[in-house]
């Protein structure tokens, strides 16, 4: 199962994301769900690190993570429909494959 953790901000803004396990949907390389939720990450991550450059975390130790540092007010609006992209995305692949994903959205 892959588990999935968002943690959102009040201007609900992806500030934490993680991604740990396998979906098991399928083999690996073949999996559906897999593949869904690596599109959704990458996208999100690579879209919220151009608009907040150097104020967001990689780390390449686990499956997948990001964490947003600062962001100026003025790019609340982008950020916010960048991760509405994201949670929206997550919450249909959880609702058609929940045997297969673990989502949990965190406010904070």
């Amino acid at each position: 199962m892959i588990g999935v953790t968002v943690e959102i901000d009040d201007k609900d803004i992806v500030r934490q994301y993680s991604v740990k396990g396998h979906g098991g949907f399928d083999d690996v390389g073949r999996d559906i769900v897999c593949s869904a939720v690596s599109v959704l990450s990458l996208t999100s991550c690579l879209s919220i690190r151009d608009v907040v450059g150097e104020n967001i975390e990689i780390e390449d130790d686990v499956d997948f993570f990001y964490r947003v540092g600062y962001y100026k007010s003025e790019d609340c609006d982008l950020l916010r429909g960048i991760s509405l992209f994201l949670l929206n995305g997550l919450i249909e692949i959880n609702k058609k494959y929940r045997e297969y994903i673990d989502l949990k959205i965190v406010r904070s």
